[in-house]
Parts: structure tokens; sequence; C-alpha cells
């Protein structure tokens, strides 16, 4: 938990997508479950890598 607070500290801010591609709603939705994965693991990433540099 503090290390949460230290993120909020530090104003850590960073923007991932959701929607890999813009294409149309009927196009979006077979592939939303891969998207919806891949940018779970976009957020892993960026919060190890902060980890390591110490900045969480």
């Amino acid at each position: 938990m503090q290390k949460l607070a230290n993120a909020a500290l530090i104003f850590v801010t960073a923007v991932f997508s959701i929607n890999r591609l813009a294409v149309p709603y009927e196009q979006a939705r077979p592939r939303s479950r891969r998207d919806l994965h891949t940018a779970a693991g976009d957020i892993l990433r960026r919060c190890r890598a902060l980890e390591i540099s110490g900045r969480l």
C-alpha cells in the first residue's frame, strides 16, 4: 500500500489504449479480449519498470 502512496506523490501518469485499432464496434468486439490482455501486460510492464527504477 505504501508503494501506491509513493506513486501518487511523484505524479505517475500513463495512458494505455485498450482498443489497439480504430475500427467499428462490430470488428473490435471479437478482438477485445486479446486487446485487453495486451493492455494489462503493458500496465504490468510499466509498474515493473517503475519498481526496478525505485520510483514505485
